[in-house]
């Protein structure tokens, strides 16, 4: 037995190019569709891409309402999955 219509039930990934201008101008959607209907989330975590070796697990958070970006590390220890904010919080006003 398969079902081809099988769904993700998980958001699209959210990702953006590691640079300055991608940055500032990336203004993503907070409303999101489900089976239920629509739906608005107050936070974002985005991907950042082309960051090399180094870097990989860089993220940054999007907060709706302030519009700040802050960046966040993931990482594994001991087998789990740890979260590490770092750096600052950027509030850019969009007009």
């Amino acid at each position: 037995m398969t079902n081809d219509h099988n769904e993700s039930k998980l958001v699209n990934k959210l990702e953006v190019k590691f640079n300055d201008y991608a940055i500032d101008n990336y203004n993503p959607s907070f409303e999101f569709k489900d089976d239920e209907g629509t739906y608005t989330k107050d936070q974002l975590t985005i991907r950042l891409l082309e960051l090399g070796p180094t870097l990989k697990g860089l993220k940054y958070n999007y907060y709706r309402k302030s519009k700040k970006k802050c960046f966040i590390l993931s990482y594994w220890h001991k087998k789990m999955s740890l979260t590490f904010p770092c750096g600052l919080c950027f509030n850019f006003k969009f007009l």
